[in-house]
């Protein structure tokens, strides 16, 4: 991948969205492993090095980047499960960022060596950060101001996957 593709950057007004899925903020969702990524410089310093699994751009011109950590360090514990894995009573209707979704809770996370990024175009040859979670790519929740292919296929989305919420306050190593 070219050198273009490692300029990252955290812009002030993303960091709080981006913080949420570290172990220090008490959202629930996927967290980072705390001893790989303790903090959103780190996971900096560690796409600057390492080049993605996999890239794509999205329907809105936004970058995914998909990344892979070596087998012996697990990026986090992701926060999202398909749907059909769940008995229906174990969905309880929710809503997060004005979105209606479903949850689940559960004892304990599942451990993931993969993680996303997702960015603005690049300007000028760096890509701000607009989030980044562990585990596989996830469309954003499907907001009624997401332009219509996104807001089709946040929803194709959503509606087959929930949202995993940890019964307990730490996630077991």
């Amino acid at each position: 991948m070219s050198e273009e593709l490692k300029q990252f950057l955290v812009p002030p007004e993303n960091e709080k969205h981006l913080l949420r899925h570290f172990m220090s903020d008490p959202t629930p969702g996927g967290k980072f492993n705390p001893d790989l990524f303790p903090n959103t410089q780190a996971l900096l310093e560690y796409i600057a090095q390492n080049p993605p699994l996999n890239c794509f751009v999205q329907a809105n011109g936004r970058y995914a980047f998909l990344y892979q950590t070596a087998e012996n360090a697990f990026a986090g514990w992701t926060g999202i499960s398909p749907r059909n894995k769940w008995p229906e009573h174990a969905l309880i209707p929710g809503e997060r960022d004005g979105c209606s979704i479903y949850t689940v809770h559960i004892a304990d996370l599942e451990k993931t060596h993969t993680f996303s990024v997702i960015t603005n175009p690049p300007e000028q040859g760096q890509y701000s950060i607009l989030t980044a979670f562990p585990g596989p790519y996830a469309p954003p929740l499907p907001n009624t101001t997401l332009p219509p292919l996104i807001l089709k296929e946040a929803r194709e989305f959503w509606d087959q996957h929930v949202f995993l919420i940890l019964d307990k306050q730490e996630n077991k190593t």
